[in-house]
């Protein structure tokens, strides 16, 4: 079958378009053509428009069927016969005869729309023939793109072990044999050929795809900072910056990167390199509700600290010293009272408050002010307390307000012992005294640091008792009204706000919540209103910003810990940005509870380490 045959037979709607095509000048027929043959040194080749014409006008579709290609060649050579026609006027100096020129153009365009019309319907025609094959071809290729994909999804799995559990990257060199005397009927075991280099490179990959939507959060949303020195890569120092968000599920605490210094690591140069990182990722200070450190001047000095420079870009910002850290200096400074030296059950302490890494910001004041109380029942008369109108002016180092030694809650084995060593001689009258004036003095010595370091009349604790679920109807709006107000992150309708407020405290929907506060929240805030609409959406906003500043620095140090961790002997020679990677992605996996074989690598994913190259 030609071309024209093909043309009718499978292709009718095309004939319509070329004789609409050929009528846009069909009227003016005679008058061009006249105008043509007395201005033209070849009138026979430009005699085919009138034969092209009359067979196409004439609606006669056996003229396409019996010469569909010489039709096409007959275009061709009308198209030749214009341009010597013009080349032949340009020449002699003639002008053209008026409308020739609109005629010329007219055909022309005709000319060319047709010839690419009739190319497509042969290049259709023929790929008509060959449909099953190119159809068999395209099904090989997603057969082997699939393959392919899954062969990449294996060296991506194997790449998040290596990140989870530590390992060597070395070790990678190793495994493609390995997995294929494990696996010989294993088809992905035999292609597998992830070495270190590549594994290194899908590290890279997976941490840069955790880092991208890590990013697009905060850039949105309200966000916590921490940091803290490490000198673990030799002489370099190194800041990891830790982010703490809502993903709308819960908060979590993730590594954005490994950030160092320019020069010495004074609070400016400190600050500089965290605004470098947020900087080129389109982070702005504004969204950094909080901002984690521990309590080094060079972090919190008031002229050149790091929190200094923090607040001259957002005022607002809430400065978070670390408690645990706090406490544990309280403790020494209690034990710098004593005899004896209690360092090492000093730092048993420490190491338990560190590990209290769930959200309890909003039982962050009443936590504080059972420390201080339990002290002060430890060593202060009932009538002293009592008295008080409030407990951190009370004078506990007089002796007056202190309890008599056999009052002293010192605990019942130590007391067991000094009466043991008071009846067998070994503790005389001298020791004995000397050691309840020492348990006094380590009470009062504590008190009064933890009192006077410790945020225990902070404005903001007091307000964030209001994301305590369980306690909602006796919360008052006000505390929502000074978040709003303080950050601007979390500006919204203030009346809308306060309506959806007074709904939340009555809403029968809304039960004693067993998750934590900020997994509540996430709850509270898939709850729809009638036009199945967020019911609390403004408020829930301000709830998940306010979630994120954290009570401690104990998520963070668990993280500066990684550092030291991944940065082992055997990768003694990793490069910042490689340890940036790994922790990047390990902290990712770790605050979602996610392991390495539980982790959805999605196709996008799996598209990109496909196209890693080193």
């Amino acid at each position: 079958m030609n071309l024209g045959e093909r043309l009718y037979h499978k292709k009718k709607l095309y004939y319509p378009q070329m004789k609409q095509l050929l009528e846009a000048v069909g009227n003016r027929k005679r008058v061009f053509l006249a105008t043509l043959q007395s201005n033209t040194t070849n009138t026979k080749k430009v005699g085919c428009w009138d034969e092209i014409a009359s067979s196409v006008n004439t609606a006669d579709p056996a003229g396409l069927r019996r010469d569909g290609r010489g039709c096409k060649k007959k275009w061709t050579g009308l198209k030749s016969a214009i341009v010597r026609y013009r080349s032949d006027l340009m020449r002699t100096g003639r002008k053209e005869p008026p409308k020739i020129p609109e005629y010329f153009d007219t055909v022309m365009d005709i000319i060319g729309d047709q010839k690419a019309l009739l190319n497509g319907i042969e290049g259709r025609a023929e790929c008509n023939q060959n449909a099953s094959t190119l159809k068999n071809f395209f099904q090989q290729v997603k057969s082997r793109d699939e393959d392919d994909l899954q062969v990449i999804r294996a060296d991506t799995l194997f790449a998040n072990a290596i990140v989870e559990h530590n390992l060597p990257l070395a070790l990678a060199d190793q495994m493609s044999d390995l997995f294929t005397k494990m696996f010989p009927d294993s088809q992905i075991a035999k292609k597998y050929a992830a070495g270190r280099t590549k594994t290194r490179g899908l590290v890279q990959v997976l941490a840069d795809s955790a880092e991208s939507s890590m990013t697009s959060e905060i850039q949105q949303k309200p966000f916590s900072l921490s940091t803290d020195g490490s000198k673990d890569k030799g002489s370099e120092q190194l800041y990891p910056i830790v982010i703490r968000y809502h993903n709308d599920t819960k908060v979590v605490t993730e590594c954005l990167t490994i950030a160092t210094t320019e020069g010495s690591s004074t609070g400016e140069n400190i600050f500089k390199a965290l605004d470098k990182e947020l900087s080129s990722r389109g982070v702005s200070w504004s969204n950094c509700i909080s901002f984690g450190c521990d309590n080094a001047s060079v972090m919190l000095g008031r002229l050149n600290g790091v929190a200094a420079h923090v607040q001259k870009k957002n005022p607002s910002v809430h400065i978070q010293g670390c408690p645990c850290h706090l406490l544990h200096i309280a403790a020494k400074k209690g034990a710098s009272a004593l005899r004896i030296n209690l360092e090492e059950a000093i730092i048993d302490i420490f190491y338990y408050l560190e590990n209290s890494k769930d959200p309890i910001l909003h039982l962050m004041q009443n936590k504080l002010h059972d420390i201080i109380t339990d002290l002060l029942v430890r060593f202060v008369k009932p009538s002293a307390i009592s008295k008080a109108e409030n407990l951190y002016l009370i004078k506990h180092s007089r002796r007056s307000n202190q309890k008599d030694r056999e009052d002293l809650m010192i605990g019942e084995r130590t007391r067991a012992f000094l009466e043991a060593g008071k009846a067998d001689g070994s503790l005389g009258n001298t020791a004995q005294t000397h050691f309840f004036e020492d348990a006094c003095s380590f009470f009062s010595t504590a008190l009064g640091y933890v009192i006077s370091k410790l945020p225990v009349q902070d404005q903001l604790l007091a307000h964030a008792e209001v994301l305590n679920v369980k306690l909602r109807s006796k919360q008052k709006f006000a505390s929502v009204r000074y978040f709003v107000s303080r950050f601007s992150c979390l500006e919204g309708d203030l009346e809308a706000a306060e309506l959806q407020f007074s709904n939340y405290q009555i809403d029968p929907l809304i039960g004693i919540p067993e998750e934590p506060v900020d997994q509540a929240w996430a709850k509270i805030g898939r709850i729809l209103d009638g036009e199945g609409q967020p019911k609390y959406s403004i408020l829930v906003k301000v709830m998940k910003g306010v979630a994120v500043i954290p009570h401690s620095n104990a998520s963070s140090e668990w993280m500066f810990s990684l550092v030291r961790k991944n940065k082992t002997e055997a990768r003694a020679s990793m490069s910042r940005k490689l340890l940036s990677a790994i922790i990047g992605q390990k902290t990712r996996m770790m605050s979602r509870g996610q392991v390495c074989h539980t982790v959805e690598l999605d196709r996008a994913l799996l598209t990109k380490a496909k196209a890693w190259k080193q």
